[in-house]
């Protein structure tokens, strides 16, 4: 039996591939998630690879991760999938530096227009209930659903329903380390890494007139993502959005988000 825990992006994925899934006993956690690690599982056994990128890029559109979900469903059809989610406004924040740190430069009015629905990404790229059906239309069950804010308040019970869906023995919440992964940029150093990214050439900006991420700059930190990531953290905090604009994603969502949390808190049923 393999488990694939697919993400999302920005969902706490990091502290369960890095603080629980390799604690956990009876399971064969995947490391790695190269082709000849999974032809080499033994029938009788049980893995659980988890890898956020399985399900696409953090800013794909709804049809094109439809599709990543579909060919991760060609390959693995007997896979059981885990799903992990965070309140919308949390997410497309989150979604929009995890796109400045990989060298996008659009503001965030572009990147995502509430009003509108003209920017990079559409609001239907947003809705998780979408991605949820795709994984049931293409591997014919449901997932199990993680909520992110179970990992920051209700780990234990958390643990629990994972336990009740892949079995094994979950490690003693004792032993877990509950220290903050991949450190997020602040707003001050996000604003210096668009700049930055407008005039550098990248994934997301081709036509970028310096090479400023090339390999010897990442090797000694001082590409635009480690100088703003990690080097200008002095910054004093500021929200990306306005506490008005939060509310607006969150209640235009609310019936998204409602049906989330539903599948999460029956996900030991």
């Amino acid at each position: 039996m393999l488990y694939l825990h697919i993400g999302l992006h920005k969902t706490g994925t990091t502290f369960l591939q890095q603080e629980l899934f390799p604690k956990w006993k009876g399971i064969r956690y995947l490391q790695e998630d190269k082709l000849e690690y999974l032809t080499r599982m033994n029938v009788e056994d049980v893995y659980l690879l988890s890898r956020e990128g399985l399900s696409g890029k953090n800013w794909m559109h709804a049809d094109e991760r439809s599709t990543c979900i579909r060919n991760l469903s060609t390959m693995l059809p007997e896979a059981r999938i885990i799903l992990s989610f965070r309140k919308h406004s949390g997410y497309i924040v989150s979604s929009y530096t995890q796109y400045l740190q990989q060298g996008g430069y659009l503001p965030f009015e572009e990147y995502f227009d509430m009003d509108h629905n003209r920017g990079f990404m559409k609001k239907e790229d947003f809705l998780f209930r979408r991605k949820i059906e795709d994984v049931q239309k293409y591997f014919d069950d449901m997932p199990f659903v993680i909520l992110h804010e179970d990992i920051l308040r209700d780990l234990d019970g958390l643990i629990k329903r994972i336990q009740g869906f892949i079995g094994g023995e979950a490690p003693d919440i004792h032993s877990i380390n509950r220290r903050s992964h991949n450190k997020s940029v602040g707003y001050y150093p996000a604003m210096a890494l668009r700049r930055l990214n407008k005039v550098s050439k990248s994934e997301l900006n081709p036509d970028g007139r310096y090479d400023l991420y090339n390999w010897r700059f990442k090797r000694i930190g001082v590409d635009p993502r480690s100088l703003c990531q990690y080097r200008f953290n002095f910054f004093p905090k500021k929200s990306f959005i306005s506490d008005s604009l939060k509310d607006t994603i969150d209640h235009y969502y609310c019936d998204d988000w409602a049906y989330v949390c539903e599948l999460g808190s029956d996900a030991s049923k």
